[in-house]
């Protein structure tokens, strides 16, 4: 992950350090953390991000999922 594109991602949405989770659902926010850029019309598409275990998880339609992997 792009740690300092994180920060300033919480930075412009004024997410204070004391979250523990944050839950990106914006393709563009996603693409700007990630390098991904995934349109998922009506399906569910997010990026949860452990604030204190330092993790990601990527929640995408299946037919990204080829594509996330590269």
């Amino acid at each position: 992950m792009y740690r300092e594109r994180i920060r300033q991602l919480m930075q412009h949405e004024n997410i204070t350090t004391e979250a523990t989770y944050i839950l990106l659902m914006d393709p563009l926010n996603i693409y700007y953390v990630t390098n991904l850029y995934a349109e998922p019309h009506e399906r569910f598409l997010g990026l949860l991000i452990d604030m204190k275990e330092k993790r990601t998880t990527l929640f995408l339609p299946t037919l990204d999922l080829k594509k996330a992997q590269k």
